[in-house]
């Protein structure tokens, strides 16, 4: 190597470093997580039992996003979703709210913090008990706008097998969040395994990775006079 290309090639190659460390600082977090209602996720005690209310903090990720239940219609008094252990199909453990089968209505509100972005990749209804009902679902986005939907009312429970429904929507994101509703049946229609991924703001470039950049900058300046 040429002696006057060695201390440019020595700043380009430290600048370099500084760069690539840099990119992965900046690299925007990701946070993968799957709704399943497992362990104490029940309110007051946290303890779950048939019925009970689902806690609003289960799901939440400080700084990242706020998972909010909610029962849009069926009994006005219930500020959450409730929880049930077996018979929606083969699933257990699922989320349901009250009404009955013609007058109920429920949404799990995935909502970003400080402006990240969340991904819907895919939830399971069942039908309670082990059989078939007929529902209808809609994906918003926070400010109520219309990203996916059923199509209409669908059949929810796979006789003969007693087997669940799938959805997937791997390309459903929102910066607004994702509001999952199911209805006219959230009550004998249960949902579980709601698997969302939020990424979180990316973090600014630090003080010394810029300051690299502008020495660097400099040197380079000097060695062409």
């Amino acid at each position: 190597m040429n002696s006057k290309n060695a201390p440019r090639g020595r700043i380009f190659a430290a600048l370099a470093g500084a760069l690539t460390l840099g990119s992965a600082l900046l690299a925007t977090p990701v946070n993968a997580a799957v709704l399943t209602f497992d362990g104490d996720v029940c309110e007051p005690s946290g303890t779950c039992s048939d019925s009970s209310l689902i806690s609003q903090s289960y799901g939440d990720v400080a700084g990242v996003l706020d998972v909010q239940y909610a029962n849009l219609a069926g009994n006005p008094g219930i500020a959450s979703l409730r929880f049930w252990g077996t018979d929606y199909n083969d699933l257990v453990r699922v989320a349901w709210t009250d009404g009955g089968d013609g007058g109920s209505r429920a949404e799990i509100f995935l909502k970003p913090l400080n402006g990240g972005v969340v991904t819907l990749n895919s939830f399971d209804l069942g039908a309670w008990p082990d059989t078939q009902r007929t529902t209808s679902f809609t994906i918003l986005d926070g400010d109520g706008n219309l990203l996916a939907s059923s199509g209409g009312d669908i059949t929810i429970g796979i006789q003969p097998g007693n087997l669940h429904n799938h959805f997937d929507f791997g390309d459903v994101a929102s910066n607004t969040g994702i509001r999952i509703q199911w209805g006219p049946s959230a009550f004998n229609v249960g949902i579980d395994n709601v698997d969302f991924s939020v990424s979180a703001v990316p973090l600014p470039a630090p003080a010394w990775l810029l300051g690299a950049g502008v020495v660097a900058l400099a040197a380079r300046r000097r060695r062409k006079v």
